[in-house]
């Protein structure tokens, strides 16, 4: 635990709070895509 707070702190002194933001943004991305494709798959096995 404590090497991935060291990993985040390194990470954000460096990049900058943007940095983060990007990263954030990205991620909310990623999970958007994989919650839509969730729902049609399972549109198609109920429907």
């Amino acid at each position: 635990m404590f090497i991935g707070a060291l990993v985040v702190l390194i990470y954000t002194y460096r990049g900058g709070m943007i940095s983060v933001a990007i990263t954030d943004f990205i991620e909310m991305l990623v999970i958007f895509v994989g919650l839509i494709a969730i729902f049609w798959y399972l549109q198609d096995k109920a429907g």
